[in-house]
């Protein structure tokens, strides 16, 4: 399964580096993978995607007030935040 978080952040290397100090929570949700795109025209607009087999933990933990917390204190807009489940992939 795969979803993916889009949000914009205030610091896109302040966000970064938070958020890889804490890349080991994400594994111990089950993640295997995680994915990170920036805005070509914004650099602080970030699309992260998750994958793993069951992502109901991860998404019970973002979803929880102390990740919004979190997240606000990594200077990210959360009131803009779009949740996204991966719909179809097409190979050609």
């Amino acid at each position: 399964m795969k979803i993916s978080l889009t949000v914009e952040v205030e610091d896109f290397n302040f966000w970064y580096e938070s958020f890889m100090g804490k890349i080991d929570i994400y594994s111990e949700l089950g993640v295997g993978i995680v994915e990170i795109s920036r805005g070509i025209y914004n650099p602080n607009l970030i699309h992260i995607g998750f994958e793993a087999e069951d992502l109901s933990d991860l998404m019970e933990f973002l979803a929880a007030p102390q990740c919004i917390e979190l997240m606000k204190a990594d200077k990210v807009n959360v009131d803009k935040a779009r949740f996204l489940n991966l719909h179809e992939k097409i190979v050609f």
